[in-house]
């Protein structure tokens, strides 16, 4: 016989629910971004074999785009594109998509 550990993970509804970040203009890029996955963070518990203690997951897709870069067209769910300015400061409302 081989023991294979149970795996049990139970995760919470995002911690805020809002697809755009109006208040993060003219702020650093890079602190945008940590606000935006800590906002839409998810409250994640595993057990595998004992408690791991919880860890909170926001997304993952927020990305600095320099101002002009070239980017996709797309729409996305779990991106968050930061615009930001030659000195890294966030130049338009961070929008999902």
């Amino acid at each position: 016989f081989i023991d294979v550990p149970v795996i049990s993970v139970k995760q919470t509804k995002p911690v805020v629910n809002k697809n755009r970040w109006p208040e993060l203009v003219g702020k650093n890029g890079q602190t945008a971004v940590n606000i935006i996955k800590k906002e839409t963070g998810k409250i994640i518990q595993m057990y595998i074999d004992k408690f791991i203690p919880k860890m909170t997951l926001g997304f993952t897709n927020v990305v600095i785009v320099k101002g002009g870069a070239p980017v996709t067209l797309d729409y996305r769910t779990d991106r968050v594109r930061v615009f930001v300015d030659d000195k890294g400061i966030v130049k338009s409302v961070p929008t999902i998509g």
